[in-house]
């Protein structure tokens, strides 16, 4: 929760939003700063009691997508990676014993990020204010400003959309934002597992807001609200200096 000057996303959100905005982001959403990668976010994860129970770690360029190499064979490697599995490597490469908190998280049994990204805003949010869910933590950091009548979560990818992850939340309306896909797979993949959802008692509807603006090549890029958000802002990103 630090050297904030060093970190890609956080930089994004200060000259998207200001300071001030950027800084109540950062500790509403709990936004870190790794070194496995110069520049690198962390999105830390707390379950609804209050224990951290994991972080993801991704490499944004400037303009906020995440980092991607192609690789020998052609196929493109995304600069994401978790807090646990940074900090083994670190301390496999520095010749250092793991932790025994370590030791006992990377066993196979225990479940490494469980929650939703963003739960420690239930402490602070009204009872009845409605759940967004979408799949990247990202997305969710983006979209608070614009809509903030909902409170913005995220389930980390399209599987990720379980009972025992939504547990938290069965109390209030959820509503899902899928990214955008070619043919709507992905709209049709929640909306099958909302369906399902609400014969188990959940009160969770669909947005189709993606479905309906975005164009075939956005679709086929698997754009989300967050490129939307981006995409719309003026003179991004040709107007910025990639260096600030």
């Amino acid at each position: 929760m630090r050297d904030y000057s060093c970190n890609n996303f956080v930089r994004l959100l200060e000259r998207l939003y200001g300071g001030a905005e950027a800084d109540e982001l950062i500790r509403r959403f709990e936004i870190g700063t790794s070194n496995y990668w110069q520049g690198a976010t962390i999105f830390w994860q707390r379950d609804e009691v209050g224990r951290m129970r994991g972080g993801q770690v991704v490499l944004f360029d400037e303009t906020g997508h995440t980092v991607k190499k192609r690789l020998a064979d052609g196929t493109k490697h995304r600069y994401t990676n978790w807090v646990h599995k940074a900090l083994e490597r670190a301390h496999q490469k520095q010749g250092r014993e793991l932790p025994k908190w370590l030791r006992e998280y990377l066993r196979p049994e225990v479940a490494k990020s469980p929650c939703l990204y963003g739960l420690g805003q239930l402490a602070e949010a009204p009872a009845g204010q409605t759940v967004a869910l979408t799949e990247a933590a990202k997305t969710a950091v983006l979209a608070t400003p614009h809509f903030p009548a909902f409170l913005w979560l995220a389930v980390g990818s399209l599987s990720n959309l379980t009972p025992a992850r939504l547990a938290p939340i069965k109390d209030r309306c959820i509503v899902l934002w899928p990214d955008a896909s070619t043919n709507g797979s992905a709209y049709q993949l929640w909306a099958d597992k909302a369906a399902e959802l609400r014969k188990q008692g959940f009160n969770i509807t669909m947005s189709d807001y993606l479905e309906t603006v975005c164009t075939a090549e956005q679709k086929a890029k698997g754009y989300d609200l967050a490129d939307l958000i981006l995409a719309d802002w003026p003179g991004y990103p040709a107007s910025w200096d990639a260096t600030v």
